[in-house]
């Protein structure tokens, strides 16, 4: 007897394989920590988990030359902020934060991921004259960080479709960029 032509001799070597294949652990497994809490955020901007978005392949058209997108999300509301800007540089980044927290209030947390942009001791002095914790996702982990990468993709494909449907180059991303967070 076959099943899609195969034996039933291999279909129940496979399944007696099964169980020694699920006791076997990785070799990294021991290195791994679980994360063992959600995060939880009880008021608008009390958690904003921030990221950068890398455009170098897609520069934009206008005066400024932008190149990257600093991605803010709040947890609480799930809203996303996008803003424009030139470089990855720390005082670029840290400069932004503190507009957009001007005009809607300053967060509490403030996580990230471990990149030299938000490690530095520039974000670190702008937490601490805000009074904001600063937090950082586990290296090569993006489950840790799995609502702001989202976000990305659906931010993305945003700024794609209306830049399809309003027929504009793609180079014009970043006059758009506000209509797609």
């Amino acid at each position: 007897m076959s099943y899609n032509g195969i034996s039933q001799q291999v279909v129940s070597l496979f399944t007696s394989l099964r169980k020694l294949h699920q006791q076997q652990s990785s070799i990294t497994s021991h290195r791994k920590k679980t994360i063992s809490t959600a995060i939880q955020a009880y008021g608008f901007l009390c958690h904003v988990e921030i990221d950068l978005i890398d455009f170098r392949k897609l520069p934009c058209n206008c005066s400024n030359h932008h190149n990257w997108v600093l991605h803010v999300q709040d947890h609480f509301t799930k809203y996303s902020w996008i803003l424009r800007l030139k470089h990855k540089e720390t005082q670029e980044v840290a400069s932004s934060l503190e507009s957009l927290f001007w005009m809607f209030g300053f967060s509490t947390t403030l996580h990230s991921d471990n990149g030299k942009e938000f490690k530095s001791k520039v974000m670190t002095d702008f937490c601490a004259k805000h009074k904001i914790k600063q937090v950082f996702g586990a290296p090569r982990n993006t489950s840790t960080r799995a609502l702001v990468e989202r976000a990305h993709r659906t931010s993305k494909e945003h700024i794609s479709n209306i830049i399809k449907e309003l027929g504009l180059s793609p180079n014009n991303w970043c006059v758009k960029l506000g209509e797609a967070a």
